[in-house]
């Protein structure tokens, strides 16, 4: 069983959009973010407002041997005096949207910093990561050596049972298929190539 099972509920609804995990400045979070969610939601609210604000009286029409003025039918979110009821109710709306949005994503959030335990295998290139592996003061010990090779392994087999390539929640479908295959690959190279240093270093050792 994958670990997300234990430590998420199942959820029955289907999610409205779906995002993605994805490394970005060496930490692995959602794309796009709760940021970026909560400011979708509510702009939809604001062209509604806008919309309606665009509405005028029809009386300009009707009267034609008048010359009147446009005159605007609902003066919402322009800061009226008269509609500040209105814009009281619209202010509380779009919190109220913002706030359920960060509950919905607790769990995807819980999930990115699941994987963001693993963004250490991405930080570097393989051959930064040998330099600094081999640059110490004493060489590596073979003990040393076998901590980290144990290191990667294990890597790999917690990155492999960590979640499904997708996983549903009430508001957005996570994928991980991208950032998993990364990690592991990730991990699955430097493991090979710390490999074939130890195995150079005995080749080494045995000719001299």
């Amino acid at each position: 069983s994958r670990k997300s099972e234990l430590t998420f509920h199942p959820d029955s609804k289907t999610p409205l959009f779906e995002v993605k995990l994805v490394l970005t400045n060496d930490k692995i979070v959602l794309e796009p973010s709760v940021e970026d969610i909560q400011v979708t939601f509510t702009q939809l609210i604001d062209k509604m407002v806008i919309s309606l604000r665009s509405l005028h009286s029809i009386d300009k029409d009707t009267m034609s041997l008048l010359i009147l003025e446009p005159r605007i039918l609902f003066n919402i979110g322009a800061g009226d005096p008269l509609y500040s009821d209105v814009d009281e109710i619209i202010r509380k709306i779009k919190q109220n949207i913002s706030e359920r949005i960060i509950r919905s994503m607790i769990a995807p959030n819980t999930l990115a910093k699941m994987y963001n335990k693993y963004s250490w295998l991405l930080k570097d290139d393989i051959q930064d990561y040998l330099d600094k592996f081999m640059d110490r003061e004493t060489p590596p010990t073979a003990s040393i050596y076998k901590d980290e090779l144990d290191r990667l392994d294990n890597a790999m087999k917690e990155i492999s049972e960590l979640s499904f390539k997708y996983e549903n929640f009430s508001l957005v479908r996570v994928s991980t298929a991208d950032i998993k295959q990364s990690l592991y690959d990730r991990a699955r190279q430097l493991r090979d190539y710390l490999a074939q240093v130890i195995a150079d270093e005995a080749r080494s050792n045995n000719i001299a």
